[in-house]
């Protein structure tokens, strides 16, 4: 089930559409680590690929990710 996502930034608020937010991930040098797309229903991680990397994506449901902030 789809929750209502919100970001706050400096007194703003952002509501999510069905599409989410994509936010991508480098380091210091520049290199892509991946993207972090965070939608109504799904946190999702995909990695860069690269060696010692996991090729699959990483995905919670929001009631997963609660669960285990709560644990």
């Amino acid at each position: 089930m789809a929750k209502k996502v919100s970001l706050m930034a400096v007194n703003s608020e952002l509501r999510l559409a069905n599409n989410g937010i994509t936010i991508r991930i480098v380091d210091d040098q520049r290199e892509r680590n991946g993207r972090l797309r965070i939608g109504r229903a799904i946190i999702e991680w995909k990695p860069t690929p690269g060696p010692g990397r996991p090729s699959r994506p990483f995905k919670k449901t929001w009631d997963q990710i609660i669960d285990f902030m709560k644990s």
